[in-house]
Order: structure tokens, then C-alpha cells, then sequence
């Protein structure tokens, strides 16, 4: 379950594991995330943001790009 939430261009993410974890799967490996502290980039742009996982619980916050 993840909930967006934005004021003015400030917007924050939080979400929760269902399961109990979050986990990352690829075509080569699976990996659990426990704990998580990571970076968040849009390809082509200078907007980034910042997310943090700690067991079930994740939080993302960032800006949100200007409408044109």
C-alpha cells in the first residue's frame, strides 16, 4: 500500500510492506530490503529525491517538477 502525498512541489511517499519486507527482483537475483537508504533520480532531468525503508515501513520525499 503506498500513499502520495504533496504540498505545493514538496511531495512525500509512504508506504507499507504488506509482507513485511520489500524486496527488489531481477532477471539475475532477489534481494530483501531490511533497512534502506537510497537515491531516487529522474533519467534526463535534475530532480531527485530521497527514500529511506526500514522493515515494512518506506518514505520517499522530493520535489516535483514545475508545470510548464
Amino acid at each position: 500500500m503506498t500513499k502520495v502525498f504533496s504540498i505545493w512541489r514538496f511531495v512525500l511517499m509512504l508506504g507499507w510492506a504488506k509482507s513485511g519486507t520489500w524486496w527488489v527482483t531481477n532477471e539475475r537475483e532477489q534481494r530483501t530490503l531490511y533497512f534502506s537508504i537510497h537515491k531516487v533520480k529522474e533519467v534526463g532531468s535534475d530532480l531527485s529525491a530521497f527514500g529511506v525503508i526500514i522493515l515494512p515501513l518506506s518514505i520517499t520525499f522530493g520535489l516535483a517538477k514545475k508545470r510548464p
